[in-house]
């Protein structure tokens, strides 16, 4: 089976996609999953059979790219999370038309706060959580930032939340709506959870960056804030690039940019009540 996703700046399609996924597809995409395009789309993964082997022993996928298998192959019942990871892959691989942080962001009245961070931080818990009240969620992985207007773009995918960050979400937001949960991928437990329909998705615009937030979620501490000058945020900017070092002048234009324009931070905080007011502030 083959499916497209419109994703709104990225058009893919997945061929050779285990048929029990479409439910699951159709939930997390509704009207982001279409039949067929008039125009090319821009990647194409082939989810292809293992060898005869694998075949009678384990059913596996092996994704591949023009060719090119992206990664290990992977246990049928296994392929949501990867084709996600794929999606992830060929952006920060391929585009070099925008300038792509490893960051979640998060939008509200025109305005976008990143959230660069490293794996475990909590950014995606944090931004998935915002996403369900009252925020646009534009990512929670990639900051892909156009390099004319400086400005931060909108994808549709939902949220990879890992382990213990499926059960905050779903204790703190009860009616919430995720994927089935995948357990024993090389990340752990994985859930999608969906904070916007298409449809609403359609109104979100590319939106100035007001703030760069650098959040470390720490069990029973207090909120701790510390601003950071234009030279630390400029670091945390690079440092989180996928294409930074690609781009050149126009990478170091666009970050010196989102510094004028932005407030830095990094932050260590407990729980959302402590952590969203500040955010808030940040907007208003």
């Amino acid at each position: 089976m083959h499916v497209n996703l419109d994703t709104g700046l990225y058009k893919f399609r997945f061929t050779g996609v285990p048929r029990f996924l479409l439910n699951q597809l159709t939930l997390l995409y509704d009207s982001g999953l279409v039949d067929s395009w008039n125009e090319p789309v821009d990647y194409t993964i082939d989810l292809l059979g293992s060898g005869l082997l694998r075949r009678l022993f384990r059913t596996q996928r092996v994704l591949s790219l023009d060719g090119q298998r992206i990664f290990n192959p992977v246990p049928v019942m296994k392929c949501l999370p990867s084709m996600e990871w794929a999606m992830n892959w060929c952006i920060g691989s391929f585009d070099h038309r925008h300038l792509l942080i490893h960051s979640a962001v998060a939008e509200r009245d025109g305005k976008a706060i990143l959230f660069p961070a490293s794996q475990g931080s909590g950014k995606s818990t944090l931004s998935a959580f915002m996403g369900l009240k009252g925020w646009n969620l534009f990512s929670d992985e990639l900051a892909i930032v156009d390099l004319e207007s400086n400005t931060v773009n909108p994808i549709f995918r939902p949220a990879s939340l890992k382990n213990k960050s499926i059960d905050i979400i779903k204790e703190a937001v009860p009616h919430s709506v995720f994927s089935n949960t995948t357990t024993g991928t090389q990340k752990g437990s994985v859930a999608h959870l969906k904070t916007s329909n298409f449809t609403q998705f359609q109104t979100f615009a590319p939106s100035k960056i007001c703030a760069v937030v650098s959040p470390k979620y720490k069990a029973n501490t207090q909120l701790a804030i510390n601003k950071l000058n234009s030279m630390q945020l400029f670091a945390l900017l690079v440092k989180n690039s996928f294409n930074y070092s690609v781009l050149g002048v126009s990478g170091f234009k666009t970050i010196e940019e989102i510094v004028r324009q932005s407030e830095g931070y990094s932050v260590n905080y407990s729980d959302f009540e402590q952590i969203i007011p500040f955010l808030s502030g940040l907007i208003d």
